[in-house]
């Protein structure tokens, strides 16, 4: 079933708002988080921990326009939030943390992009 733009917003409207503010400080949070778990797990190298830092903030705020925008900029978003992601799956791989990381890194991406909604 398609569901139309006011279908949507009924939905929003019958969410209790106390649900809404904690969706949003999520939606917040979760970009922070992940930045803070991929800099601390990266800290012994210095270049590659800002690398996965920056390609974490670039895909959360591609994803954000994937998530929120219409038409050229949804599109561009996409393509942007996933190079993002395949660069930092290739970053964090490289190193022994990484696979830990890269776990926490896609729960909380999840997290953000279920209270970005």
């Amino acid at each position: 079933m398609h569901r139309t733009s006011a279908t949507r917003e009924e939905g929003l409207a019958t969410r209790p708002p106390w649900l809404r503010r904690v969706a949003a400080i999520l939606a917040l949070l979760a970009p922070l988080a992940m930045a803070v778990v991929a800099a601390i797990a990266l800290a012994g190298d210095v270049p590659i921990a800002a690398l996965a830092v920056a390609l974490v903030l670039l895909a959360t705020a591609a994803l954000w326009f994937a998530l929120t925008e219409r038409g050229t900029l949804r599109a561009l978003g996409a393509a942007v939030a996933v190079l993002a992601g395949a660069g930092l799956v290739v970053v964090l791989a490289t190193h022994w943390q990484g696979v830990l990381v890269l776990v926490s890194l896609l729960l909380l991406l999840a997290l953000f992009g279920l209270a970005a909604r």
